[in-house]
């Protein structure tokens, strides 16, 4: 067998090469494919959490909670604002009901009709005269 010129070897070993290379660069997708399936499946919820695994916080009256809501509205603050026939308009915090007063003056009426939450986070308040 005749040894084969210098270059040849070398191409051949380079074509080897790029195969060997070409093939594992094949397969490197699997791994982080498999990866993003497996978090994709945890972050759509297939894990179907019971219900003793979320918090739940309920008021009553005698926490100052009105006695009935027919309506409520959240704003951009954070704060949960109740429509309620017994109290008028009501603020929640998270913690504490407010019956709520305008500093000066008063509200036409204490029949809130409708609230609506503005995206700049105002409140629109309706009242039934």
């Amino acid at each position: 067998m005749t040894p084969l010129p210098q270059g040849i070897r070398a191409e051949v070993r380079s074509k080897g090469v790029e195969r060997g290379v070409h093939r594992s660069c094949r397969l490197a997708w699997i791994g982080p494919v498999l990866l993003t399936l497996t978090l994709c499946g945890q972050a759509f919820g297939l894990d179907h959490p019971t219900i003793a695994q979320f918090l739940h916080t309920s008021w009553t009256v005698l926490d100052g909670a009105p006695g009935s809501i027919d309506g409520f509205a959240q704003t951009t603050d954070g704060f949960l604002w109740l429509r309620s026939l017994d109290s008028g308009l009501v603020r929640f915090d998270g913690v504490r009901f407010e019956r709520y007063q305008p500093l000066h003056g008063h509200f036409p009426s204490k029949d809130v009709s409708t609230l609506m939450a503005m995206p700049d986070g105002g409140l629109w308040i309706g009242f039934r005269t």
